[in-house]
């Protein structure tokens, strides 16, 4: 049933970076080709600068359309510490996709120098806190960001209060759930009540 995938790119090797890209929408086509898959694109904070994305999607666009149109979002391509690297932005890539802000989202403040870098989306963590989670909706949605539920491996519990975030808070776009992949042991005091919610099919 799953139809979001999030890769996981080195950021600092555009050659696999694209072509692991291209392989994982064959594989998309070849298992599903009647489903609409949508892609989100995860740096974890190691590109070098603003060009190495945009040379990236480049590359995708003419090599293999199919995944820069299924391309929903770009996760983090700088580091977390927003307070160095000054110089590096992300404005001219937040205006092909949303660029969405994970890591370095702690409060209010950093949403703001997020903004202010050139970001245009923001991932809740519901890990983070209950309170944060909704006041950086809040947030997001008066800035009208693009928004997703990330959840750092959930399982049971922890899940279920990051799934129920949001399924409540109307701009989410899409919810991370991989702890069903990485732990599905740790669900399984919850199957016999919740099992759709944990069953990968």
């Amino acid at each position: 049933g799953i139809t979001h995938l999030k890769i996981k790119l080195a950021g600092n090797n555009i050659d696999w970076d694209v072509g692991r890209l291209v392989e994982v929408t064959r594989i998309c086509e070849n298992v599903a080709p009647e489903r609409n898959w949508k892609l989100s694109f995860d740096f974890n904070e190691q590109c070098p600068n603003e060009d190495y994305v945009l040379d990236l999607l480049e590359r995708i666009e003419r090599l293999s359309k199919l995944s820069f149109d299924r391309l929903q979002y770009i996760e983090q391509p700088t580091p977390r510490d927003l307070t160095v690297r000054t110089e590096m932005t992300v404005h001219r890539i937040g205006r092909l996709r949303p660029v969405v802000i994970d890591e370095s989202l702690t409060d209010l403040e950093s949403l703001r120098l997020a903004r202010q870098r050139g970001y245009t989306g923001l991932a809740l963590k519901a890990c983070k806190g209950q309170t944060e989670s909704v006041l950086m909706a809040a947030a997001g949605a008066q800035f009208e960001m693009f928004t997703c539920v990330q959840d750092l491996t959930c399982i049971g519990g922890s899940f279920l209060h990051s799934a129920s975030l949001a399924s409540h808070i109307p701009r989410v776009t899409a919810i991370e759930g991989n702890g069903r992949q990485y732990c599905p042991a740790g669900n399984e005091a919850y199957m016999k009540q919740y099992a759709p919610m944990f069953r990968v099919r």
